[in-house]
Formats: C-alpha cells, structure tokens, sequence
C-alpha cells in the first residue's frame, strides 16, 4: 500500500487523524507492507513496483493521481489492484483493506460490489440448514 500525501494538505491531517487512527483500520493495516510518500520531496527517489527510479512527485504526475491523500494498492506482482483517490473514511478505508486482503483482483476491485457479495455469501451461510 503506497499513500501520498504532504504537509499543509487539510485532507491528509484529517485522513492522519481520523482515519489511520481508527482502531479498525489499524488493526487492518498490520497485515500490510506500508509506504508513505511526501509529494513535497523531490530530491530522493524510490524505486516503484516496475522498478523505475523516480521521485514520489514523479510518480504521482506519472500516475495521474488528482487528489491528496491518494492511496494505492499493488498486488505481490506490484501490479496496481485499487486506488483511492478522494476524500476516504474510516468505513471505506476498513472495508478496502478488508477486501484486499481477500485477494480482489483489480478487475473486481469495486468496493460496493464486494460488500453486496459478502452479503449475500453470509446470508447463503444462514440459511443452509
């Protein structure tokens, strides 16, 4: 998981506070390799899953991200699976690492769907005798 953000950005300090702060969240995010990236710096480089060295600012343009914080999540074979890329909260941030950690695959990365599915698998789980 890769998060951009950087200093003065009133959604990354509410995205910091509220929602990284969560208990649920947090409980969640240990189970995931965590990259932070400030967009302020453009002097150091990483090293992207592709293996290109740029900066984070780089990146992000390379990336088309329009919104800060955006966060970013790469499979094991650093293929891109979802961003988000707007306003989160605690609710979709919760249930975006649940679902990843349930390996969704970025062609069916869409959180509602996900959420319907787990639904509906609960409700056939009730219903067997």
């Amino acid at each position: 998981m890769v998060v951009f953000d950087k200093a003065g950005c009133d959604a990354c300090e509410r995205f910091h506070r509220r929602v990284l702060r969560d208990q649920a969240v947090r409980k969640l995010l240990g189970d995931f390799d965590v990259v932070r990236l400030d967009l302020d710096d453009t002097g150091e480089r990483v090293i992207t899953p592709d293996g290109e060295a740029v900066t984070a600012a780089d990146w992000y343009q390379q990336l088309d991200l329009s919104y800060t914080p955006a966060v970013l999540f790469f499979n094991l074979h650093g293929h891109e699976v979802m961003r988000l890329d707007s306003e989160i909260l605690p609710f979709r941030m919760e249930g975006t690492l649940q679902m990843m950690l349930d390996g969704v695959t970025a062609e069916d990365a869409q959180l509602q769907r996900w959420r319907k599915a787990k639904v509906i698998e609960s409700l056939q789980r009730r219903a067997r005798p």
